[in-house]
């Protein structure tokens, strides 16, 4: 059975031809290259696209990505136009694929001068505001922003609460092997539902919880990041504010430290060891642990701290040794191994 195209649109698309092709236009009429200076043309295609799972046009090639690398990195045979419209098909891809397209062309790995950024998010956005669609900052990653395609009610420049309908319609594009579980689409690749930010944040939500001290926010924070961009369910304190402001912490943290979520990664300094939050976290991770008698916590170390509750033979990982991306894909095969990712 062969794997579904995420290229191919399934049903309406609300960002138009019209405006695609202007964006495209203007983004190959800069200097710098749309996937910027970092990465090279096929790496940068590999963020958004499942390369090595759709078929190669050489015939002496079997994926997409070994097509790409021969002609557009060895032999520089394919223009960029060729690239994105024939290959990326941006033009009557699934919008929300369209959406992630620009998603990368913003991202810091690619495009990390924040003045050129903010040049290509002006122009961007100035194009899709007639079809009632924005980027807007959606996180960020090291002190540097990101961005996500987002819908507004109508086109215009304000932007209100869209219509759960036209959001049910918006994803209903996407082709169901990039919402679901599959072992021949990179995590990366996958969209998530735009819905599911309404979601109220529970102890069922969440694939992961990350518990650490906020000494190590930096390192965490990027790990949150590069989860979130491989379609990991995660719970990262600071991106729920508003929904932690005036709960009970004692209560709310032992729900969701405690609860159903596959792994707790663990992130031990001797400021963890401490703090006062830190050790809510750990003990009802250390509860949910002892009573499913399985495997839930994930020690990610920063020092030599040792920490009560944690048994020595518990096998731990080095901050030192795995950046914050390393460690992001270390989480995913976890969750291909109890068949989450």
């Amino acid at each position: 059975m062969s794997t579904p195209d995420p290229r191919q649109a399934t049903g309406p698309s609300f960002i138009s031809e019209v405006t695609r092709h202007a964006i495209v236009d203007e983004l190959l009429l800069r200097d710098e290259p749309y996937y910027g200076r970092r990465l090279n043309e096929v790496a940068f295609l590999n963020r958004f696209l499942p390369l090595n799972s759709l078929p190669a046009t050489d015939r002496r090639f079997r994926t997409l990505y070994e097509d790409l690398v021969q002609h557009v990195v060895n032999n520089n045979d394919y223009s960029d136009i060729d690239v994105l419209s024939g290959f990326a098909k941006v033009h009557s891809c699934p919008d929300l694929l369209f959406g992630r397209f620009l998603e990368e062309c913003l991202h810091p790995l690619v495009r990390d001068d924040a003045e050129a950024r903010a040049e290509l998010l002006e122009m961007f956005n100035k194009h899709l505001k007639a079809d009632g669609f924005e980027l807007a900052q959606g996180g960020s990653i090291s002190g540097r922003p990101i961005f996500k395609l987002k819908a507004l009610a109508q086109p215009g420049p304000v932007a209100s609460v869209v219509p759960l309908d036209v959001a049910r319609a918006f994803y209903d594009q996407v082709p169901d092997v990039l919402k679901t579980s599959s072992p021949d689409i990179p995590q990366a690749a996958k969209i998530p539902d735009p819905l599911s930010s309404i979601t109220v944040a529970s102890a069922d939500t969440y694939d992961v919880v990350l518990s650490y001290a906020s000494e190590q926010r930096g390192y965490v924070e990027a790990v949150a990041a590069a989860l979130n961009a491989r379609g990991v369910r995660y719970f990262y304190d600071a991106e729920h504010t508003a929904y932690l402001w005036g709960k009970d912490l004692n209560e709310t943290l032992g729900k969701i430290y405690g609860g159903n979520a596959k792994f707790c990664v663990m992130f031990i300094s001797e400021a963890y060891s401490r703090k006062d939050w830190p050790i809510v976290e750990r003990r009802n991770a250390l509860m949910r642990a002892v009573r499913d008698r399985a495997e839930y916590i994930l020690p990610v170390r920063f020092d030599e701290t040792m920490l009560d509750g944690l048994p020595q033979s518990v096998v731990y990982v080095s901050s030192v040794d795995f950046d914050p991306h390393q460690l992001a894909d270390m989480v995913v095969q976890k969750l291909h191994q109890v068949g989450l990712a």
